[in-house]
């Protein structure tokens, strides 16, 4: 029995010294790791802020302007910005918003794509009862030169910036549309265009905020007007020096360099400054995380209370060496693998520079702020494929002009796009997905068909893919990106 219980107590020992033994180790291992984390974001500091043109943010935020140039200073659209929807009650009426819920509603019966050619129907023109004198209001305050949105960039923290602009930029532009799409079919081009102008200013507005969302805003907008501009054409509604305009307009879009300005402010306005912030406020990580991500590892709700994370696994998964190797790789993600996806001043998308980022986020170490990180950076997969798609259909929208006006003039399309330069487009872009000439054929009917090889670079000869089970939504990675043309 003794020599049983002096094996034990031996084994106890053993067992004790071996967990010990254990977790000096997992201890030895993380902070070597962390210490090379700290050293490597120590040596590329200085290399990634020069390729952002420094760190702080403020050298992001666009400077003021003067309130009385100002159209998001003006009455109609700060009253537009106190505008909600609470359980579906309005906080105050706005008559154009209400039209577009209706008109929307009605439209959801339609389920046309105008980029599948199919027009959609103009709006019962007595959704539009009531709206004039809010309409005049708002083409009065358009005569202002600039539009600032009044952005709060001082809150903190930077990455939970309130944006009450979101819903009433929407609202009004999807109004703006429905009226000029109904103005087009009353035979009032020029109405439809002071809406399309007003509605362009708001996502050049959009864009120049420097947040993501904002410029995801504009970039729809966007494609509402040139929906607006191909129903046009295909009833060849619009003048030459309307079209021209329109022209003007998509010269001055570079969503490719819009792109490169939202990535430099995901890093700079949102995850450096969440990591800053979390890292000098432990107890906040556990309001960050959802409660999916949090079930994941017992390691991380170890270092969520004020006291559990000075202790030494708490200061392992959440030192500050942890979050010198987060910011390294957050500045990785973002400048070595999704900046360069487009490249702007060569106008270019390359799709197969895009980085799997569930893989990258699966190969960073499991701790507290690279789980931040990886929440983060995961919601960009697709950002520089939706930005350079809407690049590529304001190059097709441009060019379409271009043969509209040649159309009008000459009442045949041109046997190839050289002939549109320089008179009707100074210069025909090229495809940005693979640097050559856009593809274009005139059918036998007199038609054309004008399209990009899309994502995945092949020339599919101006075949349009569906998403599975879908018969509207279109799947931009397959497929032609395609200019429409009315199906007849």
């Amino acid at each position: 029995m003794k020599r049983w219980l002096k094996w034990g107590g031996i084994m106890f020992w053993v067992l004790v010294f071996a967990v010990i033994g254990f977790f000096s180790l997992f201890a030895l291992y993380h902070l070597i790791e962390n210490r090379l984390g700290a050293a490597r974001w120590a040596e590329t500091k200085s290399d990634y802020a020069a390729k952002v043109n420094g760190f702080d943010p403020q050298l992001l935020i666009p400077p003021p302007i003067s309130r009385d140039q100002n159209f998001a200073e003006t009455p109609i659209w700060r009253r537009f910005e106190q505008y909600k929807k609470v359980q579906g009650k309005e906080t105050i009426k706005v008559a154009l918003f209400t039209a577009n819920d209706a008109a929307r509603a009605a439209a959801k019966k339609q389920s046309a794509n105008w980029l599948l050619g199919q027009p959609t129907q103009p709006p019962d023109p007595a959704l539009f009862d009531g709206t004039e004198s809010e309409l005049t209001e708002l083409y009065t305050a358009a005569e202002k030169p600039l539009c600032r949105f009044n952005i709060d960039y001082t809150h903190s923290p930077a990455y939970g910036i309130p944006l009450p602009q979101t819903r009433p930029l929407m609202s009004l532009a999807q109004a703006l549309r429905w009226h000029a799409l109904l103005s087009l079919s009353q035979q009032q081009p020029n109405v439809a265009i002071k809406d399309m102008t007003l509605s362009l200013r708001l996502a050049a507005a959009s864009e120049d905020c420097p947040l993501l969302i904002m410029g995801l805003i504009g970039s729809s907008i966007r494609q509402m007007n040139w929906s607006l501009i191909w129903q046009g054409i295909e009833s060849h509604a619009w003048t030459d020096e309307q079209l021209a305009l329109f022209q003007s307009e998509m010269s001055r879009v570079n969503e490719l360099k819009s792109y490169g300005l939202y990535m430099r402010s995901e890093l700079c306005l949102c995850l450096l400054p969440m990591l800053d912030l979390l890292q000098h406020n432990p107890h906040k990580l556990k309001q960050s995380i959802p409660a999916s991500k949090e079930s994941e590892s017992p390691f991380y709700n170890i270092s969520w209370g004020p006291y559990t994370s000075k202790l030494l696994i708490g200061f392992i998964l959440n030192s500050s060496d942890t979050y010198d190797d987060a910011r390294y790789q957050a500045c990785h993600i973002l400048l070595d693998e999704l900046l360069p996806v487009v490249d702007s001043e060569q106008h270019r998308f390359y799709a197969d520079r895009i980085p799997d980022l569930d893989k990258t986020i699966l190969s960073l170490r499991r701790n507290v702020p690279n789980l931040i990180l990886g929440l983060g950076v995961g919601q960009l997969q697709n950002t520089a494929l939706r930005f350079s798609e809407s690049q590529a259909r304001t190059d097709l929208a441009l060019v379409a002009c271009g043969l509209e006006r040649y159309w009008l003039a000459n009442k045949k399309y041109p046997a190839t796009l050289a002939e549109l330069e320089p008179r009707l487009i100074e210069r025909v872009p090229h495809d940005l997905c693979n640097g050559e000439p856009l593809h274009y054929r005139v059918e036998a009917d007199g038609n054309y068909t004008l399209y990009s090889v899309g994502f995945n670079g092949v020339d599919d000869g101006g075949k349009v893919v569906m998403k599975k089970e879908s018969t509207t939504a279109i799947d931009p990675q397959q497929g032609d990106w395609v200019w429409p043309r009315l199906k007849r």
